[in-house]
């Protein structure tokens, strides 16, 4: 969904939903990487890591993802209607 959503942007805002797909990408990263070292710690026996903190981990990266999401379809929404009088922006600084 946020590779679609990145694609509908034009002209110089093109670069904008590349750069959101780049953190999107990093973030993912991030998390498989956390996951493998939280499985070799399990392996070795650490049981310093709660289901707690893995709920925090996972709850983080949820929100983190649907802020990126929600960004990302209010700019298109606000491409998609410039120079719209009755559109009211998502952003008080426009996209632009």
């Amino acid at each position: 969904m946020l590779n679609e959503e990145a694609q509908k942007l034009m002209g110089e805002h093109r670069d904008v939903g590349k750069f959101v797909t780049h953190i999107a990408d990093r973030i993912n990263d991030r998390e498989h990487e956390h996951y493998a070292e939280v499985s070799q710690g399990q392996l070795s026996g650490d049981k310093d890591i709660s289901g707690q903190y893995e709920a925090g981990v996972r709850k983080g990266l949820e929100i983190a993802r649907r802020s990126i999401l929600e960004v990302l379809e209010e700019t298109v929404d606000d491409q998609d209607h410039k120079g719209d009088k009755r559109h009211t922006p998502h952003f008080k600084d426009g996209i632009d």
